[in-house]
């Protein structure tokens, strides 16, 4: 994270093509251990069966951040354009930057390593989350790895990585597309930013809804599968209403609570599919798979758009996507009890 945040921070400096692109890959080296590392340390802490609603918790904090950061942005290149001889941009970087490092330091002493280290607990509290967890990893021992080898030669696991690809398709999707979709519509950039908080809120609340019953029913796959062809359906129907843009919110709303509701899910399968030894290698092969749709999504809406002049086929085509994940699930990563408690 410290790291991180001073390259994103350093951007300020920057004179050269060259120099931007080497400061964009070192921020994307720093940033990717950040949610695999977290997803690991959720299940030091968490027994399978709450992990849903954990997990929703911590990526509600991606869906919250445009609603933040979009006005944040708006004002700081506005207001701090001058201030200090530096342009907007570049106060923009070095507000963008300089919180990752003072969180950086805040994780490292306030962040315990897991509930034997926590001062906080006491050792009564201490004994009974050792113990849920220990009996989490009993039930799943059947199906448990115990390698950092085993975890890359287990096939579920590179099949939740391609379904983790599948369904981020449509987050990288609608993050770098919904601006421009909905500009299309002739909306200005303060309604777009008015607008863009619709889908954002609707998908915080319905993730931590819909994750909390799958952790109460004990169940993954069908919620998720329910949730990714949601999310499908949301998107498709954005295409009847290209010229609307309050309904096309509503549909883009819809996409938004089925998929950030399935990507939230989805993670409460690995940390149960894998020992605690085998998790680490595990989550971050399965986000590194997943992470590939940051480079293919935008790419290829943007020739979809160039070559047909809309986003209608770019629309069904990561729809498509989303039910091809939920078929997956339902089919094949879903058939040992880690992913149905």
């Amino acid at each position: 994270m410290g790291l991180w945040g001073l390259a994103s921070a350093a951007t300020l400096w920057v004179t050269t093509p060259a120099q931007f692109y080497v400061l964009r890959f070192l921020v994307g080296v720093f940033e990717a251990g950040f949610a695999p590392g977290v997803l690991f340390y959720l299940t030091l802490w968490f027994p399978s069966q709450r992990r849903a609603k954990v997990t929703a918790l911590f990526f509600m904090a991606y869906g919250a951040a445009p609603i933040v950061a979009g006005p944040l942005a708006g004002a700081t290149m506005t207001w701090l354009d001058g201030v200090g001889s530096l342009h907007g941009w570049q106060w923009l970087s070095l507000v963008e930057g300089v919180p990752c490092v003072l969180l950086a330091v805040l994780a490292y002493r306030l962040l315990d390593d897991g509930p034997e280290a926590a001062r906080w607990l006491t050792p009564t509290q201490k004994r009974q989350v050792q113990d849920d967890l220990a009996r989490d990893q009993a039930a799943s021992g059947a199906g448990a790895r115990s390698s950092f080898g085993s975890a890359l030669r287990n096939g579920q696991v590179w099949l939740l990585g391609f379904i983790s690809f599948l369904v981020i398709l449509g987050i990288y999707a609608m993050s770098f597309w919904q601006p421009t979709m909905l500009q299309s519509m002739g909306l200005s950039v303060m309604q777009i930013g008015l607008y863009s908080v619709v889908p954002a809120a609707t998908g915080i609340v319905a993730t931590l809804l819909i994750a909390g019953h799958s952790d109460r029913r004990q169940e993954r796959r069908w919620h998720f599968a329910v949730t990714a062809c949601i999310g499908a359906a949301g998107l498709s129907l954005t295409t009847l209403f290209m010229h609307s843009p309050v309904a096309a919110v509503a549909c883009l709303s819809l996409a938004s609570v089925g998929i950030s509701s399935a990507f939230a899910i989805l993670w409460a399968v690995p940390g149960s599919l894998l020992s605690k030894n085998a998790a680490a290698m595990g989550i971050a092969l399965i986000t590194t798979l997943g992470g590939m749709a940051g480079v293919v999504a935008p790419v290829t809406v943007g020739a979809i758009k160039t070559a047909t002049g809309g986003f209608t086929l770019s629309l069904y085509l990561l729809s498509g996507a989303l039910v091809l994940a939920a078929v997956l699930m339902v089919l094949a990563a879903g058939r040992g009890r880690a992913a149905q408690p």
